[in-house]
């Protein structure tokens, strides 16, 4: 329901907010601005999903809740364990 998707789009923010501050992305960014750097980033990590992605699914609302939710969660995880994939440079 509505809450649900509230408090996804809420841990969606928060993903983003952390990622942001792991790679010391300038303040003062758009939304726009903000998720085409992150998603930069996750072209040089070879990731498997962008910021972009993931909020035509947070907006469309048809990805069941659990599968947006791991989703999300992986690219945390993919963008935050510098252990297997080295940092690009900034």
């Amino acid at each position: 329901g509505g809450h649900t998707q509230l408090l996804l789009k809420r841990y969606f923010e928060a993903t983003v907010r952390e990622v942001a501050g792991r790679y010391h992305v300038p303040s003062g960014l758009s939304e726009t601005e903000l998720h085409e750097w992150l998603d930069r980033i996750v072209a040089a990590r070879q990731g498997t999903e962008t910021l972009a992605t993931l909020k035509r699914s947070l907006a469309a609302g048809t990805v069941p809740t659990v599968v947006l939710a791991r989703r999300i969660h992986r690219f945390r995880k993919e963008m935050i364990d510098v252990s297997k994939r080295s940092r690009p440079p900034q």
